[in-house]
């Protein structure tokens, strides 16, 4: 499940080789400037050597490549996360201070903590500690990083300060010397002495994240930020729906620096995620520069809509793309009067802004997704949606379908049904009545300009049985039972004639 460093190095060389990538190793990029090629407006790229090279398009897919190092009085005493000592023995009997509270922090103080006395954790959290398995957000601390919170809960070995801002409290190290002659590292906030740090610490470790490298940029090209728009995810380059700088014409993002659409909510910031947002790139660039048709697109052979729901049930059923990059990535259907297209792992942002063509009846997308509640921890998940009729109130992981018709004002798609397809403990939505035949009806309702939502036909559903109770069901209360939409229950109502 989490492979060796080696291993991953290992699969890129192999890649390389089998598909005879053009890569030209060696070469650090130093500059970037603005050079017209043309007409166009290209880019020159400055090499730390002294070489040069121009291109027409940019794509930049860096990472989040300099740690970040905090206006903090003797930081200099602490050591980087990018080059602290692996070795557990490395820390034995000693007391260590981890610098931040993310998933870097707790992996470097799991390893301190084999060994040493003890271990202190101080940052801070924004609201606390977020487990990722409450936030399904994989940036969020991971459990196989999180041993640490039993030391502290249970057995009052090591701590854990979550609510320390190092810069905006006036944090600093400083070198001292023991009572018993030792020297240490002492840590202290605005100038006054906090009994918790009292001992002092062997040694320090500067976890706190990395940051976007964009001094190799002149201001010509430098790309705007989320932060400077005032965007979650202010470290990362704002970008367009396309994954195009928003200030910067022709440069791209890719890999970990397209997380800037889904921060905090999806995978894109991650290997299993940004390796389906690179691909949709690769086929945005081809569909907008070269006139190349959606490389993952097919026809189907009818456009019925017990054919299309089974188009799109194959889809779901089977995904990687549309599973990891949850909220961000859908399949879309063009549907016409005589036939339909089949696109495969289009940005939900590109479908939005694109015109809707004046040929297509229909739009219809599939996406996955939590529920309203089911993300960041908000819901209750001690239980399942197990009726069809209430699939809207799915908390887990589960296909979501639209249909879009064009905006009267703008021709864009205009959102006009949303449809959900009950959660499923084992993610195979195989059960006809469950997933398929839901699916279908949908469809055909869509087709024929019904676009009634889940909630206003379970009100509906509600209503009916209301209006149809006895004298004696409404005085004592009543419990009808839906094979449908589920049990409806209804409270005694005094007096009631």
């Amino acid at each position: 499940m989490f492979p060796a460093r080696e291993e991953y190095l290992a699969y890129l060389r192999a890649y390389h080789r089998f598909h005879r990538l053009k890569v030209q190793f060696e070469w650090e990029v130093a500059r970037v400037s603005r050079r017209r090629i043309g007409d166009h407006e290209g880019f020159a790229l400055q090499s730390s050597a002294g070489r040069f090279l121009t291109c027409k398009y940019l794509i930049v897919a860096t990472a989040l490549g300099r740690p970040y190092v905090p206006d903090m009085e003797g930081i200099e005493l602490a050591d980087g996360y990018e080059s602290v000592d692996v070795r557990e023995e490395a820390y034995k009997d000693q007391r260590v201070l981890v610098l931040g509270l993310g998933n870097a922090a707790f992996e470097a103080a799991g390893r301190a903590q084999a060994t040493a006395g003890y271990v202190h954790m101080i940052g801070r959290s924004h609201g606390g500690l977020k487990q990722s398995y409450f936030t399904h957000y994989v940036g969020d601390l991971r459990a196989v990083n999180n041993g640490l919170l039993d030391t502290f809960f249970l057995k009052s070995l090591d701590t854990i300060d979550v609510d320390t801002d190092l810069e905006g409290r006036n944090c600093s190290l400083a070198r001292r010397v023991s009572p018993g002659g030792k020297p240490e590292i002492d840590f202290g906030c605005g100038g006054g002495h906090n009994p918790s740090y009292r001992e002092g610490y062997d040694r320090v470790i500067r976890c706190l994240g990395w940051v976007f490298e964009d001094r190799l940029f002149e201001d010509a090209v430098k790309p705007t930020l989320n932060r400077d728009l005032g965007l979650l995810g202010g470290k990362y380059p704002a970008l367009t729906e396309s994954y195009e700088s928003v200030n910067v014409k022709n440069l791209y993002f890719a890999g970990t620096l397209s997380h800037a659409h889904d921060y905090k909510r999806s995978a894109g910031g991650f290997v299993h995620g940004f390796r389906y947002t690179a691909r949709a790139l690769y086929r945005l660039l081809r569909l907008s520069h070269q006139g190349v048709r959606w490389e993952s697109q097919r026809e189907l052979g009818s456009t019925a809509a017990r054919s299309v729901a089974l188009a799109l049930q194959r889809r779901f059923q089977s995904s990687s793309g549309l599973y990891q990059m949850f909220g961000e990535l859908c399949d879309a259907v063009l549907v016409r009067d005589a036939s339909a297209t089949y696109m495969e792992e289009v940005p939900l942002r590109f479908i939005a802004h694109s015109a809707f063509p004046t040929s297509l009846r229909l739009l219809l997308t599939l996406h996955m997704d939590y529920g309203n509640k089911g993300h960041n921890g908000r819901g209750d998940l001690s239980f399942a949606t197990r009726e069809v009729g209430r699939a809207h109130y799915s908390q887990f992981l589960h296909p979501i379908l639209r249909a879009y018709e064009p905006s009267a004002e703008s021709g864009l798609p205009s959102l006009v049904s949303e449809f959900h397809i009950i959660e499923d403990l084992l993610t195979t939505w195989d059960v006809e009545a469950l997933h398929l035949k839901p699916l279908e009806e949908w469809i055909s309702r869509v087709y024929e300009g019904d676009y009634t939502s889940q909630e206003e036909r379970l009100t509906a559903r509600f209503k009916e049985y209301e209006a149809n109770l006895t004298r004696e069901e409404r005085r004592a209360g009543a419990k009808k039972v839906d094979p449908y939409f589920g049990a409806f229950t209804f409270p005694a109502v005094k007096g009631a004639m």
